[in-house]
């Protein structure tokens, strides 16, 4: 059997779960050409780790870089890749035995495939206190559900068909993807934050024949310090303004279907709307020089959209509400006992 598949694990400062997570890929050798590590600046022993467990495999290649961000990291291990399939993998998750499997059979009928869309969970990390979580759709039982098993002729159609059913989730551990794709298209992981939102959708808009599967085969582990526990400031709302560009772009392209510019549109609101979440909840203060950045980017969405302008203007007053309502039953439970 040919070996198509590369996979790219990026390392900083995973030291508690990086075996764990090596290891789940490593079960799996057998469908897999190479995989790439990169430590990118890790502070804690990772890089030591990795070169004590792994560096005589011969299968792993570990590459040491300065703290350029996880996208950086992945750009290298794509290029580096000898594989025809890529695959991004995270070095404090964990992949359910049977993905490589699953995909070269798929393959096999259909091989013309060149987008693989699976499904995913999260599970707390011990020791972590779940009430710390700000986004507690994470522990939904289909947060990372796909409720179809489909192929469809195009990434685009796909995009399309995941977002309408709420399904489109922008981690690349969630795809097995040809390398060709990035090539052809120069497609690539900017170094912001957020770099997955702009890369998957890219990569969908631009694939051939997609094949979408229901199975679970990636489990995302929520921790102290993950980037997504991580308090916000204004290099997110600014992760979200180079997203939205990039949207816009897209938009700009006439080869797109009109649904699909719709459907980015819609994206490029939930967006803004995240951004005034982040400012109000994070308490961010702006400088005058990044408030005109934002106001450049928010008011002409405002103006032509009245359901934007509506949450602009009254999610602060109901954060505030909801704040003062919290603070007074806590008073009242404290008087109580």
């Amino acid at each position: 059997m040919q070996k198509l598949i590369s996979i790219v694990i990026p390392v900083y400062n995973t030291l508690a779960y990086l075996e764990e997570a090596i290891n789940s890929v490593l079960i799996q050798s057998d469908f897999i050409k190479d995989i790439i590590i990169i430590n990118d600046g890790s502070t804690d022993k990772s890089g030591e780790l990795l070169g004590k467990k792994y560096g005589k495999n011969q299968l792993v290649e570990i590459l040491h870089t300065e703290n350029f961000g996880q996208g950086h990291a992945r750009n290298i291990g794509i290029e580096k890749a000898k594989g025809e399939f890529i695959y991004c993998f995270d070095s404090d998750d964990i992949l359910v035995p049977g993905l490589f499997e699953n995909f070269y059979s798929h393959l096999e009928k259909e091989k013309e495939i060149e987008l693989f869309c699976f499904s995913g969970d999260s599970f707390l990390d011990k020791n972590f206190d779940k009430k710390l979580v700000k986004n507690q759709s994470l522990f939904k039982e289909d947060t990372y559900k796909r409720k179809t098993t489909t192929l469809l002729p195009s990434g685009e159609e796909a995009f399309n068909f995941l977002i309408k059913n709420r399904a489109f989730f922008p981690g690349p551990p969630f795809y097995i993807f040809k390398k060709s794709i990035c090539i052809k298209n120069n497609i690539q992981f900017e170094e912001i934050r957020y770099e997955d939102e702009e890369f998957t959708t890219k990569l969908f808009l631009n694939s051939g024949k997609t094949f979408i599967t229901k199975d679970v085969f990636f489990r995302r582990r929520v921790r102290v310090g993950s980037t997504m526990q991580i308090r916000r400031n204004f290099k997110d709302i600014e992760g979200y303004l180079r997203n939205i560009e990039s949207l816009e772009i897209l938009i700009s392209k006439s080869n797109l279907l009109e649904e699909t510019k719709s459907l980015l549109l819609t994206r490029i609101h939930n967006f803004l709307k995240l951004i005034i979440i982040i400012k109000v909840v994070d308490k961010i203060k702006l400088s005058k020089f990044q408030k005109k950045i934002l106001d450049k980017s928010i008011k002409p969405y405002l103006c032509t959209n009245n359901d934007l302008r509506i949450f602009y203007y009254r999610y602060p007053i109901e954060h505030q509400i909801r704040n003062i309502k919290s603070k007074f039953l806590d008073f009242i439970k404290f008087i109580s006992k």
